[in-house]
């Protein structure tokens, strides 16, 4: 008897008040309706008395089961929190093992520890680990190539280039581990800071970064490069969207067959210049800002265009076999005199001017190696009381003077104070907007150069298996 007692009482203790009292419930219900059926026994009052254990004993089910279900989340909760724990610990391991590689003196132990991040990246989800790595990452190599200024002769700040011989490797490697995690859709921003570089000897084109489908090229996109030194860089067959190259300075670089857009070339220090090499294959621009005092496009037996482009330069150099403008505008002003020089660096090279407005210069010069014959203006479009229209009248340089326009409203010199029209002629365009006939004419021309990229990629690819 004792021992019972003893059973009851523990049981009572492990058990929670509410279940000890729905037992006690029971029975007390059972004892007491037991009794009263032995008096009045009969068939309704035993079915009651059924019904109302079973409902008792039912109750007592859920309660269990709620409990049992309260404990359960708890465990799975504390679970959680711990895999948690865990994976956090685990990526501090991770993290800084990489980061101790980093600091390293050997560069064979700085690269593994660029690998080590580059392999912890790809095994986290979390947004912020991954931003994490991407900014020790950028820090990393902001120390390794930061230009180190010193005065020149004129007291103008310049910055030491590095020499060939200085190995670029681990540098190579942590910008393409860097771009392959900061290209995540997830985790990207726009404008990434490589401002005051030296980022020379790097092979662009074997970075892992995304690739544009409509073009079927890698994409380098939203990266401030101002004030870097850009020298023996290889952007062969990119595209190269909304970046900034403000004063930078490009030395021997390939951009072969790269396509540009949104790119603002903008000249910061005085008596600099813009050099763009293309050796195997011709290049397009579109939507992009040149404002350099002098640019030279190197290439000699390729094409390039410039769509909806606008340029602010005294003097452009071009070697190219053809340059064609489609839409946007040679501006003065800057700095610069209202006009340009046009220099021609390979005998064969020819200028077309379609859609491009021509009437905020002063004068459109070029030199002897230019025949007029070689410049194509007549599809160029001119602000019908501009200077330029009436210097160009007496050269003879191609222009169709149907092709000026005029502004209905404000003022009629500063471009997007009104609707531009164009002069009534017997033209085709003959007071047509100018803005919807120019991209008339650019979509139509944009096939013809689509044709003409084809042919030179294909040209590009034979060369390069050329020794």
């Amino acid at each position: 008897m004792g021992m019972r007692l003893r059973r009851i009482i523990d049981w009572i203790k492990s058990n929670k008040l509410i279940c000890f009292l729905s037992f006690a419930a029971i029975i007390v219900v059972w004892v007491s309706l037991s009794f009263y059926c032995i008096l009045e026994a009969n068939a309704e009052s035993i079915r009651i008395i059924i019904l109302l254990i079973g409902g008792l004993m039912a109750f007592y089910g859920l309660v269990q089961a709620t409990a049992r279900q309260n404990t359960f989340s708890k465990q799975v909760d504390t679970q959680i929190e711990q895999s948690k724990t865990a994976n956090i610990q685990l990526f501090n391991d991770r993290l800084g093992r990489g980061v101790e590689l980093l600091a390293n003196d050997d560069m064979t132990l700085r690269k593994a520890g660029i690998r080590v991040l580059e392999d912890l990246a790809a095994s986290v989800d979390v947004v912020n680990q991954k931003n994490i790595i991407a900014n020790i990452l950028h820090d990393f190599i902001r120390q390794k190539v930061i230009i180190k200024y010193e005065k020149d002769e004129d007291g103008l700040a310049i910055g030491d280039p590095i020499r060939p011989d200085v190995d670029q490797d681990e540098v190579q490697l942590a910008l393409d581990v860097y771009l392959s995690i900061i290209y995540l859709d997830e985790i990207y921003e726009k404008k990434q800071d490589f401002s005051n570089l030296d980022l020379s000897y790097l092979n662009f084109n074997q970075f892992k970064i995304p690739t544009d489908h409509r073009e079927n090229k890698r994409t380098l996109r939203e990266i401030n490069f101002a004030d870097s030194i850009i020298n023996n860089c290889n952007f062969r067959g990119l595209r190269i969207e909304g970046c900034n190259f403000e004063a930078n300075r490009f030395v021997s670089c390939e951009f072969s067959n790269t396509n540009w857009k949104d790119c603002n070339f903008l000249e910061k220090r005085p008596n600099t210049e813009l050099n763009l090499m293309f050796s195997n294959a011709g290049s397009n621009f579109v939507n992009c800002v040149f404002e350099y005092k002098k640019i030279q496009f190197l290439g000699y037996r390729f094409d390039l265009q410039f769509i909806r482009c606008r340029f602010k330069s005294q003097e452009i150099h071009f070697s190219s076999k053809t340059s064609t403008f489609l839409g946007g505008r040679f501006d003065g002003g800057g700095g610069f005199r209202g006009g340009v020089f046009l220099k021609n660096l390979n005998k064969n090279s020819d200028i077309t001017i379609i859609g491009t407005d021509l009437s905020y210069l002063d004068y459109l010069k070029f030199d002897e190696e230019f025949e007029p014959a070689d410049i194509d203006a007549s599809k160029a479009i001119f602000l019908i009381d501009s200077n330029i229209l009436k210097l160009l009248k007496d050269s003879e340089i191609r222009i169709d003077e149907r092709r000026a326009y005029f502004v209905d409203i404000g003022d009629a010199y500063f471009i997007g104070t009104g609707d531009a029209y164009f002069i009534k002629s017997d033209a085709e365009w003959s007071e047509k907007p100018v803005d919807e006939w120019i991209d008339k004419e650019i979509k139509e021309s944009e096939k013809d150069l689509d044709k003409l990229n084809a042919h030179n990629f294909l040209l590009s690819r034979i060369l390069d298996k050329i020794p």
